[in-house]
């Protein structure tokens, strides 16, 4: 009976992103372990969507792939794309900086053109540009941040225009070392300007939960809080990009 492996990645973050490259790489080492395999199933399991991704290679497909991959990394010539966002010195690459003004001249065209209606793989595809380039931006700042920051904080040009850095104190009220104070203060109202943190609260209930138990022990004090009424659902909305699964060989 010929041998599959199979491999289970559970993604829990929000990041969106296209994992089939990984879970390839991860099937072609799980090969050369197992050189009596002849096919690998993989599947992703995105466990806030509630959504599983499957894939199935044989062992020639990725063979295949292996030897693409080494070519194209050994490769002396630039590969730009949205993926440049995660390099700190893409303004270094000339292959870089040319994608950049690329990117804003394809958004400024599509942004002011009557004759090209938007559909769905145009907006995906604008969309990922357009994220690409505030990343862009954001990387922009914060060097000329650190500009003025090693300038003293204040930097002016000849006409008397100036970047400084403006440090402003915030002050947060920190209720385990002032809950008397507060209580004097504010009386039967302190209930009012308390906030708790959902995230803390389950970190504090997993801590003192039993092993093996603390997914039940969470659910189990939110449950508990739902009925009390004391649980305020809030709705944000989010523009959200999914990949269509792509596959070498049927799933």
């Amino acid at each position: 009976m010929p041998i599959e492996l199979r491999i289970l990645d559970h993604k829990t973050g929000f990041v969106d992103h296209d994992a089939m490259a990984q879970l390839m790489g991860y099937g072609w080492l799980a090969l050369q372990k197992n050189p009596k395999a002849k096919t690998v199933w993989a599947c992703i399991m995105r466990i806030r969507d509630g959504e599983r991704i499957s894939f199935r290679w044989t062992r020639d497909e990725l063979a295949a792939w292996w030897t693409w991959l080494v070519g194209h990394l050994g490769r002396d010539e630039y590969s730009p794309g949205v993926h440049c966002k995660h390099c700190p010195r893409w303004h270094e690459c000339p292959a870089g900086a040319a994608y950049v003004r690329q990117i804003g001249e394809m958004i400024v065209a599509d942004a002011g053109s009557a004759s090209m209606p938007l559909t769905p793989a145009r907006a995906i595809d604008v969309l990922d540009r357009a994220k690409f380039l505030v990343r862009v931006c954001e990387q922009i700042i914060a060097g000329i941040k650190t500009s003025v920051a090693s300038e003293g904080g204040v930097w002016s040009d000849a006409d008397g225009n100036t970047l400084a850095i403006d440090v402003q104190e915030q002050r947060e009220i920190l209720y385990a070392q002032g809950a008397a104070i507060l209580d004097e203060a504010l009386g039967g109202r302190l209930p009012e300007v308390v906030k708790v943190g959902k995230g803390k609260v389950e970190e504090i209930v997993k801590e003192s939960a039993p092993r093996g138990m603390k997914a039940s022990a969470v659910q189990g004090l939110m449950d508990r809080l739902e009925e009390a009424g004391a649980i305020a659902i809030k709705t944000v909305e989010r523009l959200k990009c999914k990949s269509a699964p792509r596959r070498l060989a049927n799933a």
